[in-house]
């Protein structure tokens, strides 16, 4: 077994991990009774950044792997599994209303939106593509998570985190979905 196979294990273990609460957490999320759209937005984000991140691991192949480099690499998904585990609440006592879960949580769950932003200044060090302390354009969506956090735990207004969201998923799509098929076509 390899360095890559070894360490891609544990990687995958806690980005299923994370898919899995957020999978298991749609269904009542999607109850109307319950329901609020913004709430149902940040799960799909949450879903395409594990998808996404997990699939940047496959090229860290051939990284030379350290014990900090692999720490710093599996902060990014455990931040993941702790965002879907505020986000959802009590997975078998779900809440009566994820508008007021939301807005209770909100604090939570941007607070590891920063942790989230502090995380991604590493991934280009930690995947290999940049020396350490070398500016990375990933840096800008970590500046964009920092500003977005912030402003998510300071604000209660259902506007402004409509616009979040929305702008969030806008972000993450173009990042991840859109660009990348464009320059693959290119």
């Amino acid at each position: 077994m390899s360095h890559f196979e070894y360490i891609s294990v544990a990687y995958a273990l806690i980005y299923a991990l994370a898919v899995g609460r957020l999978l298991g957490g749609l269904s009542p999320a999607m109850d109307a009774s319950r329901r609020y759209w913004v709430h149902l937005i940040w799960i799909l984000l949450l879903l395409l950044v594990a998808v996404a991140g997990w699939w940047v691991g496959w090229g860290s192949a051939e990284v030379m792997w350290t014990p900090p480099r692999f720490l710093l690499g599996l902060s990014l998904p455990a931040i993941i599994f702790l965002r879907a585990s505020v986000l959802l609440g009590n997975s078998n006592d779900p809440p009566d209303s994820y508008f007021d879960h939301f807005y209770e949580t909100r604090v939570r769950f941007f607070s590891l939106g920063v942790a989230a932003a502090v995380a991604i200044i590493f991934v280009p060090w930690v995947y290999g593509s940049t020396q350490w302390f070398t500016w990375a354009p990933i840096h800008l969506d970590a500046i964009g998570l920092l500003v977005i956090s912030v402003i998510g735990m300071y604000s209660k207004n259902p506007t402004v985190h409509a616009a979040i969201a929305v702008l969030s998923l806008i972000s993450i799509a173009t990042t991840f979905f859109i660009f990348p098929v464009a320059k693959a076509a290119a």
